[in-house]
């Protein structure tokens, strides 16, 4: 009887300690599960906002689904440990453009490092989905 393989499927994320301090850092595996592609310590708005992409499941571990994912739910996933400022209903449209601005601003981020030349982020008016190569 073969034995069944206990392998992820590709793509996936995984996160493991940085060498030269306590710091987690997270992956993204894309066809060679030994090549891993950095995408930035797993407590920064980087890995938070490709964690939430990778999956509307939002937890490391979950299986790829690329989906359209609301601005709000995206920022929301995205939130480090600072507190989001208070805003009143007539600083709302202000507030979206913040958060517009902030997903923008990661994405950059992103696409300045190795990862960023296979991943893909669409907008679609109050929605965001990523696409991997």
């Amino acid at each position: 009887m073969p034995q069944l393989s206990r392998k992820k499927p590709l793509p996936y994320l995984s996160s493991e300690p940085h060498t030269q301090s306590k710091v987690k850092m997270g992956f993204l595996h894309l066809r060679n599960p030994e090549r891993k592609l950095e995408i930035g310590a797993v407590a920064t708005r980087e890995f938070k906002l490709v964690q939430c992409l990778f999956s509307p499941q939002n937890f490391i571990a979950a299986k790829h689904k690329s989906v359209p994912q609301t601005h709000e739910r995206v920022l929301h996933a995205m939130r480090t440990n600072e507190k989001p400022p208070a805003t009143r209903p007539a600083e709302h449209a202000g507030a979206l453009s913040q958060s517009y601005t902030l997903i923008k601003n990661s994405i950059k981020r992103l696409e300045e490092k190795e990862v960023g030349n296979f991943l893909t982020f669409n907008f679609q008016e109050d929605k965001v989905q990523m696409t991997i190569a």
